[in-house]
């Protein structure tokens, strides 16, 4: 099993919040954890402000970071995984919450892996809701629709949570995925 993790709006510029700066931080736990747990993972960070082009929409899948990770996506066998890793402030969602999973409305009848993923964050203390992400979420749509994956998530961390806490989510989130492993 391979798990590909995405982080299209990881790229920061000094000034205003401008890019998802909790991302890029915890999508590296999620792989350093997966790889200690012997589980191939490989991690895609964007290197354009999304402001210049949201490598996580259509428009961006001519982008340097879309074509290089569609290329690998394409390659990858049905039953992998793909982790859409974005990051919020506390206050966007107007909620609280650790994590965010994103399903996509109407793409998928049975969405098991997301599913199970909200379960078992949630089993183990993790503040978790389920929310339906557009369409215009191209990276985890077209893993569904132009590639065969179906064990797909759109996480988004809370900003606001310490370091200490986003590693013990990584950990979870590993955790969940080695658990799948057959």
């Amino acid at each position: 099993m391979t798990v590909i993790i995405s982080v299209p709006h990881a790229f920061c510029e000094p000034g205003p919040r401008n890019c998802d700066t909790m991302a890029k931080p915890f999508a590296k736990l999620i792989r350093d954890a997966l790889l200690q747990k012997g589980i191939e993972s490989e991690l895609y960070i964007a290197n354009t402000l999304r402001s210049t082009i949201d490598t996580n929409r259509i428009a961006g899948r001519n982008s340097a970071f879309r074509l290089f990770l569609d290329k690998r996506v394409e390659n990858l066998s049905c039953d992998d995984i793909i982790l859409d890793i974005h990051s919020a402030p506390f206050d966007t969602l107007k909620r609280n919450f650790e994590i965010y999973l994103l399903d996509i409305a109407d793409l998928h009848e049975d969405d098991d892996f997301n599913d199970m993923l909200w379960k078992y964050l949630s089993s183990r203390g993790i503040v978790t809701y389920k929310m339906h992400g557009s369409m215009e979420n191209d990276i985890v749509v077209s893993a569904i629709t132009r590639f065969c994956i179906s064990n797909v998530s759109l996480i988004e961390i809370n900003e606001s949570l310490t370091m200490e806490r986003v590693r013990e989510i990584a950990l979870v989130i590993a955790d969940y995925i080695s658990s799948t492993v057959r």
